[in-house]
């Protein structure tokens, strides 16, 4: 039973092994989250900020409204759909805007698309909301397409849902979130990993953002590869990258803070980090915060308290360990007693020699009785039942009984008991008394 417990433990902490190697990867976290730690994480970013000093690092797992805000601290916000960048829910919104408000700045980076998404040029194109271009009403059939290689109408909800954010953001910030798909000339040249790092200055243009200007010590150009981009409708909009004709990356003031949004995450992102590092990027977006929280909540992390999460922040992980031990021992006591101690050959000193139910008798008999009383209360317990011990016993005469009571007072307790049984033996079996020895 031993042996199953312990290869029961030794299961455990096997599987605990896995689970953690698998967490330390990071392939099991969402794109450019700052706990993935493979190339399309963010955690090389999160780690490199935490080493500098004075600076500290956290990451939020609450709504941003919990994140403060001030001077000195920068909110960066990667990952995420550019539709979903965070302007667009409107309590998730006026915290991002509270937060900037109050002095501190926030980051938004999505993630980069390859296409535009289904129905948002033909939404954007029509301007006057979903009811103004062909959609699939929910859970209906889509309408007769003009022609056969015409693509599927989108959802008139998710079609409605778009708009209402692309209004959200012109009416909140004076942005528009706007897609360029690629020609086919350009998907041509972008073809076969034309854009990876190993290619050099060979890669082609539209691999690139442009600086704009604004800033000193930027980068001359960032890679990016998104057909997303920003069209800024507000003057308070400043542009400081341009990608394929669109604004790549923009930045304005709000409140006592600042904004900045990047069309995709790709220069923050542990990849880029590592192949196309923009070291002037990264040091003006970080700028002289003292406090940098990353934004974990949007990708679906939320911080809810429980015992799981205690036993980690209080490092009680060896003592999970050890009940655990504790119970599998307790487990395998109760399934089955130990074997039993080998004695030594030969008598045992400790140990008390018993004695047989006789020997007790008789050693009750000399605690309790005199030995010279012992024949008369033989009588006194036989004469009530004289009677009954037969005719003969029952005719025996008061001189007799008299004679008994003398030799019990007056005799040998042994001489007279042999005696007394002689006299009564000879009146005949049947007596009731107990036989000669």
């Amino acid at each position: 039973m031993l042996l199953i417990a312990l290869s029961a433990l030794a299961g455990l902490s096997a599987i605990a092994g896995l689970f953690r190697l698998r967490f330390a990867q990071g392939d099991v976290f969402p794109v450019y989250s700052s706990r993935r730690a493979d190339r399309l994480g963010a955690r090389a970013l999160h780690d490199a900020l935490a080493l500098l000093p004075g600076v500290t690092v956290e990451r939020l797992d609450k709504s941003p409204a919990t994140a403060g805000g001030g001077a000195g601290v920068t909110l960066f916000r990667l990952g995420g759909d550019p539709l979903e960048s965070g302007f667009t829910d409107g309590a998730d919104r006026d915290a991002l805007l509270a937060f900037a408000a109050r002095g501190g700045r926030v980051v938004i980076a999505p993630e980069a698309r390859n296409e535009p998404p289904a129905g948002w040029l033909v939404a954007v194109a029509g301007g006057g909301g979903a009811g103004a271009v062909p959609c699939r009403p929910a859970g209906g059939s889509a309408p007769a397409a003009s022609a056969p290689d015409a693509p599927e109408p989108p959802d008139c909800d998710a079609l409605a849902e778009r708009v209402e954010w692309r209004e959200g953001l012109e009416r909140v910030l004076g942005l528009r979130v706007v897609y360029r798909a690629f020609t086919m000339e350009e998907q041509l040249g972008l073809a076969g990993g034309a854009c990876a790092s190993g290619k050099g200055d060979a890669r082609p243009a539209e691999c690139f953002a442009l600086r704009a200007g604004g800033v000193a010590g930027l980068p001359e150009r960032l890679r990016f590869t998104t057909v997303a981009g920003f069209e800024p409708l507000a003057p308070e909009w400043r542009t400081l990258y341009t990608h394929r004709g669109m604004a790549a990356v923009i930045t304005r003031p709000y409140g006592a803070g600042s904004i900045v949004m990047l069309a995709e995450g790709y220069p923050l992102s542990n990849e880029g980090l590592a192949a196309d590092r923009a070291t002037g990027l990264l040091a003006w977006l970080s700028g002289d915060a003292r406090l940098i929280r990353f934004d974990e909540a949007h990708l679906g992390f939320h911080d809810e308290p429980g015992v799981m999460k205690l036993l980690i922040r209080y490092r009680l992980h060896g003592l999970l360990a050890g009940v655990l031990l504790a119970v599998l021992l307790a487990i395998w006591g109760m399934a089955g007693a130990p074997a039993p101690r080998l004695h030594p050959a030969g008598p045992d000193p400790t140990l008390v020699a018993g004695r047989g139910g006789s020997a007790g008798l008789l050693a009750l008999l000399r605690r309790a009785i005199p030995a010279r009383r012992l024949l008369s209360e033989m009588l006194a317990r036989w004469r009530p039942s004289r009677a009954a011990s037969g005719w003969r016993a029952a005719r025996l005469d008061a001189q007799t009984l008299a004679e008994f009571d003398r030799l019990a007072r007056y005799g040998d307790p042994v001489g007279g008991y042999n005696r007394i049984h002689d006299v009564i033996h000879g009146a005949g079996p049947g007596t009731g008394l107990p036989p000669k020895r």
